[in-house]
Order: structure tokens, then C-alpha cells, then sequence
């Protein structure tokens, strides 16, 4: 737990001014709360349009009123104390201040520190960037220990109490049993290509979808005669950053055909 004030934001990154608003920025991506939570003020006459492309926003005002349009509707909406808007398609607005308003703003995912609105009103997305490349990380060091035969470097991705999730088998507990697992399984397995297509960072938790192809001995029905054949499919990872690493909590997959 901590304890945060106003006062304590004054001269960081967390206090944000311009000549149209001013923004006190109580949480940050670095709080791990997966949320940023800002009171802010917007002065009289503001009038200006914003995107979030990037992030998710709600509002609820406190102070003041305005005027919200949807620009892809053309749609105002009044803006009063007890009111909260949601863009919740990232939606292209703006925002007309008839008084003085202050404003409770929650951003997911959450800020940086220090963002200005760019040329369409949208804040960066750089931290977003980084932490992409880091998941689409593991799944490059997972491919690499697949076809490297290293079960041990591939255990070494899990956290000590992860838990696998192969298809058509029991759960498998804990790192060492994972590697075990990988140890057995590397002896059939080949070619192994993994490929991310979609990620998501809250706080110190995050998830990663994605594909893999591979080639597999598979054994004939009399169990004699081992035959190489492609076998494809999709996984979901959730990871947890533990020492500025992501290692892997669960790890679940299944594939695209079944095997003969």
C-alpha cells in the first residue's frame, strides 16, 4: 500500500500544465496498478478535440460544466457535476468548457509520465511499444529453446510455481516438472515457429496470444513406426514481471487438428 497526495506531485512528472488544462497524475504505469488516475482542470474556453488511440478513457466531472460531442455521430452531450463519459470505442471527441471544470480521468492502459496530446489528440504510446517487444520477446526465446532441445531454458521462461497446460493431458505444476515435461516432449518435436499476434500489460501482469508451427514424429497405430508430420496451433500465456522479467504463469494451448 501507498499513500499519495496532490501537494506530493508538485515538480514531478505527475503534475502536467498547459494553458488550456492542468493535470495532476496520481498513478503511473511504474505504480503497477494497470490504471492512471488523474484530477484535473480545465479552464474556461477550452475547446478541443481529442483521440485517444491509444488508451481508454473515462471522465467524471466534479466542477463545472460543457459540452461533449461525438464526432463520429455528431452527437453533444451536456457536461455537469455527477456526469461520467467512457470512450469506449477510443472515440474521436470534443470538448467545450463553459465553466471552469475539474474532472476525475482514468487512462488503461496506464501513462508513462509527462504525455502531451500529439497532432490528433492522442497521447504516445512508446512505453505501450516496449513492452510489446518484451512479450514478442518470450516467444522468441521459446522458439529458440525448442529448437535448441534445451528443456532446462525453457523451464527457466516459467515462473517456479507455473503451471502447464498441454492438450489431452493433466496439468503439469511447477518448474522443475515443467521441465521434465519439455524434456520428454523435446525428443518428438521440431521446427518450431511461434508467432505473437496479440498482447495486453496491466500493472505487473500481462497476457500473450499467438500462433505456433512445428513438426512432430507421430507414432503409426501399431506404435512401431514413427512418421513426421506438421503440427500447428494457438496458445494463450499469461506472464507475471518478477525482476524487471516476464516469467510465464500459465501456459495453455491446443491444436489446429487432431492428430492421427
Amino acid at each position: 500500500m501507498f499513500i499519495r497526495t496532490v501537494e506530493d506531485l508538485t515538480g514531478t512528472k505527475g503534475e502536467v500544465k498547459t494553458n488550456k488544462w492542468s493535470s495532476c497524475r496520481l498513478l503511473h504505469q511504474e505504480d503497477g496498478m494497470g490504471v492512471t488516475l488523474t484530477d484535473a482542470i480545465l479552464e474556461t474556453g477550452m475547446d478541443q478535440i481529442f483521440w485517444y488511440q491509444n488508451h481508454l478513457e473515462s471522465v467524471y466531472c466534479l466542477e463545472g460544466s460543457g459540452t461533449l460531442e461525438d464526432l463520429a455521430t455528431g452527437k453533444t452531450y451536456p457536461i455537469k457535476p455527477g456526469t461520467l463519459y467512457a470512450l469506449d470505442k477510443h472515440d474521436r471527441h470534443r470538448l467545450k468548457v463553459t465553466s471552469r471544470m475539474r474532472v476525475i480521468c482514468a487512462f488503461v492502459p496506464p501513462l508513462v509520465g509527462g504525455e502531451i496530446h500529439d497532432a490528433q489528440g492522442s497521447y504516445p504510446m512508446l512505453q505501450r511499444l516496449e513492452e510489446v517487444r518484451e512479450l514478442e520477446n518470450i516467444a522468441t526465446r521459446m522458439s529458440s529453446a525448442f529448437n535448441e532441445g534445451d528443456a532446462a531454458k525453457l523451464a527457466w521462461l516459467y515462473e517456479p510455481d507455473a503451471v502447464l497446460m498441454p492438450p489431452n493431458e493433466p496439468m503439469v505444476h511447477g518448474r522443475e516438472a515443467i521441465r521434465l515435461w519439455f524434456e520428454r516432449v523435446l525428443k518428438r518435436i521440431s521446427n518450431v515457429e511461434i508467432t505473437p499476434i496479440g498482447s495486453y500489460v496491466c500493472g505487473q501482469f500481462a497476457y500473450l496470444v499467438g500462433r505456433f508451427i512445428s513438426h512432430a514424429q507421430i507414432p503409426s497405430a501399431n506404435g512401431s513406426v514413427n512418421t513426421t508430420a506438421p503440427v500447428n496451433g494457438k496458445f494463450i500465456l499469461t506472464l507475471r514481471r518478477i525482476d524487471d522479467d516476464w516469467k510465464i504463469q500459465y501456459d495453455i494451448w491446443n491444436l489446429d487438428t487432431q492428430l492421427q
